[in-house]
């Protein structure tokens, strides 16, 4: 009843019909059953992935917190270890110094004794000077001279008495005849005889004075002499308490410092007592275990696995160290060019007309004009001298968004906007000559952007663009312009040279992008040497 439509049917039909004779629509139909579970396997899968994938994702943060917490283990363990060492030394030295202190006391101890004796001893010698002053020989001497004094006062008195009775009586007799006589031959006489008799005892009164004198200059001597000892006992008295004083300051905070020592020792004694109550642990699970349960072999075969085993983890160690110091340089450039990323961002970003009008958007403007172009690289700052402040102008689609943008800046309050038109009809740029190229070989820009730079030509330094002027001489039919790749710019009537100027965006931006290239090599350099690490853990 079939056979009409077998006769009628397509070639694929067909096919259908001999299948399903043979037995094979239903393998066909299993295969097919089977592909739908292997792509919702598949599907299940992806999911799986994607699910592991954040998974570990959400790990990582725990995995580095788990890594930080065992460097500070090993770090505290360190630090434990080093306070131990330091803790010892500092004992060492405050016993070193507290004996030296407690010698240095007992020397200041025994030389205040004897400076005690000195001072006693010349404090009994001023006691003697000063009964011997007071002494009756001294009365005696102060009444000698005193009387001696009186005596002299006398004589100056009779002396000059006496010369005034010689002026009288060797005056003129004429002036004398007027004047009764008052003086007489008996009272000049007994004058003179007391004149020579205080004469005889000036000379015993003047041999005692001088004596007198010596005597006193003697005894102020002496006693200037013992003042000056005791002023330098003193001195040495006040030196040595100020010493005293000193040691002790000195020995104060070194008992403080032996306390805070001691308390570490404390410490560190407890640490090594529980260390000890974990060795006694250990060697009692030892001890524990059976001697079936005991690997096989001998002590110089253990002996052996054990010092391979330390070569091996001294080995692992060192390359560890060494994943750790590399890991550690590249965290340092990542962060570095991270810095410098942010950094060349902050320094691209405009201010001004330009900025604000970009900002604002609207229909036809596309955006900045050095975001626009991508160079080359190393041909930045010759793309940068040619464009000049068109870099940082505004880049529209066309004509009507150009009359636009300039409109709204006409009232000057957005300062001056330089508008670069992106869809103008090509030009044809200049050819090259030996040692310079176009310029829009080395750019990727809109055509209005090319056809700025259709009449120019980059060479490599200045003596090459001099030798391209040369080359091309008045063939060029459009006003010629030759930038060297450092920026110096060369047209038929002008040459602008030299440095010292602000980058440009288009520099700025070519440096960005290179540190962030190198940011991405860093970075996976970074996720390489911790997977390393975490293996080699």
């Amino acid at each position: 009843g079939r056979l009409d439509t077998v006769l009628q049917a397509s070639p694929e039909d067909r096919r259908g019909f001999i299948e399903e004779a043979a037995g094979i629509l239903k393998h066909r139909r299993r295969k097919e059953k089977t592909l739908r579970k292997l792509d919702a396997m598949q599907a299940n899968l992806t999911r799986l992935s994607d699910l592991a994938g954040e998974v570990r994702r959400q790990l990582k943060p725990l995995g580095r917190q788990a890594e930080i917490a065992r460097e500070a283990q090993a770090i505290a363990a360190d630090v434990r270890d080093a306070k131990a060492r330091l803790f010892a030394d500092d004992v060492v030295t405050l016993r070193a110094a507290l004996a030296a202190h407690t010698r240095a006391e007992q020397e200041l101890h025994t030389e205040r004794l004897v400076l005690s004796d000195q001072i006693e001893n010349t404090r009994a010698r001023i006691a003697a000077l000063q009964q011997a002053q007071s002494s009756v020989a001294v009365d005696e001497a102060r009444s000698v001279l005193f009387g001696l004094e009186q005596v002299q006062e006398r004589m100056r008195g009779l002396f000059t008495l006496a010369n005034q009775r010689l002026a009288l009586l060797g005056s003129d007799n004429d002036e004398r005849g007027a004047a009764s006589v008052t003086v007489s031959q008996a009272q000049i006489d007994a004058a003179r005889a007391e004149i020579d008799e205080i004469s005889a005892g000036l000379g015993e009164a003047q041999d005692a004075a001088q004596s007198a004198s010596r005597e006193v200059m003697r005894a102020r001597a002496e006693l200037d002499a013992l003042d000056l000892d005791i002023a330098e006992q003193s001195a040495l008295v006040s030196q040595h308490d100020m010493r005293i004083t000193s040691l002790r300051g000195t020995a104060e905070a070194a008992a403080s410092t032996l306390a805070a020592v001691r308390s570490g020792v404390a410490r560190q004694q407890a640490a090594l007592a529980a260390a000890e109550e974990r060795r006694r642990e250990a060697q009692d699970v030892l001890a524990s275990i059976e001697e079936a349960e005991a690997p096989s072999g001998t002590v110089a075969e253990h002996s052996a696995s054990y010092e391979s085993a330390q070569r091996a983890a001294s080995d692992a160690e060192l390359a560890l160290e060494s994943l750790r110091e590399q890991l550690h340089g590249a965290e340092r450039e990542a962060d570095a060019l991270i810095a410098k990323v942010a950094a060349l961002g902050s320094a691209l970003s405009i201010t001004g007309g330009a900025a604000e009008i970009v900002a604002t958007g609207g229909t036809g403007i596309r955006g900045l004009v050095s975001d626009a172009v991508q160079v080359q690289p190393g041909y930045e700052a010759a793309i940068a001298a040619v464009l000049g402040p068109l870099a940082e102008g505004v880049l529209v689609e066309d004509f009507e968004t150009a009359f636009a943008v300039a409109a709204e800046a006409a009232d000057g309050r957005r300062g001056v906007i330089d508008i670069v038109i992106a869809d103008t009809p090509h030009m044809r740029a200049v050819e090259g000559a030996a040692g310079a190229r176009p310029a829009v070989e080395v750019v990727n820009a809109p055509a209005g952007i090319r056809n700025i730079l259709s009449h120019v030509l980059v060479a490599d330094d200045l003596p090459a663009a001099r030798n391209a002027q040369t080359a091309l001489g008045n063939e060029s039919e459009v006003p010629l312009t030759i930038v060297t790749r450092a920026g110096d710019v060369l047209t038929d009537s002008t040459v602008r040279s030299g440095l010292g100027g602000d980058r440009s965006r288009l520099e700025l931006a070519a440096e960005r992008d290179a540190a962030a290239e190198r940011l991405d090599d860093v970075q996976r350099r970074v996720a390489e040497l911790r997977a390393l690490r975490a293996e080699a853990r």
